[in-house]
């Protein structure tokens, strides 16, 4: 087994998106579906990787308090965690919250700071959430990989 870092593509959502106060200042509030059990093809896999729901289920809880930050962190070209200080300053916005098992989908919600969106320059980016249009995002784990192969749903 090896420790990786994966970035995975997925467009989900588990509802309208709402405005909340939060330290005194307007966020938004996105539901999102950020994993479910399947077979997912990560930017920086080789193959596709099976990702059960079990261990999105052992891990539901770890997600809550993580940034969310436009782009994917690098550094000298390699990836890097969105934890880095200078990473938030530069490229975060918000934070994800209420991270939660339904069925077999990790649904969570995005914690969005509007104004920042606006200084990133991200001004599409907001409208589009605004909207409630399905947006793209992409999670940065690091996941223990077996090297196995199967089938998953045929």
């Amino acid at each position: 087994m090896s420790l990786e870092q994966r970035h995975l593509h997925l467009r989900g959502a588990l509802g309208a998106p709402r405005t909340e106060l939060w330290n005194g200042r307007e966020h938004l509030v996105v539901p999102v579906v950020a994993l479910q059990e399947s077979a997912i093809h990560a930017v920086n896999a080789r193959n596709r990787e099976f990702v059960p729901a079990a261990a999105l289920t052992a891990s539901a809880d770890k997600w809550n308090g993580h940034p969310l930050v436009v782009d994917h962190p690098v550094r000298n070209g390699k990836q890097i965690s969105a934890h880095d200080d200078d990473v938030l300053a530069r490229h975060g916005f918000g934070f994800i919250r209420r991270a939660a098992m339904n069925g077999k989908r990790l649904g969570m919600e995005a914690m969005i700071d509007p104004a920042r969106l606006v200084a990133l320059k991200q001004d599409q980016l907001l409208a589009d959430l605004r909207a409630g249009k399905s947006i793209e995002v992409s999670v940065g784990a690091f996941v223990e990989c077996n090297d196995k192969r199967g089938t998953h749903e045929g």
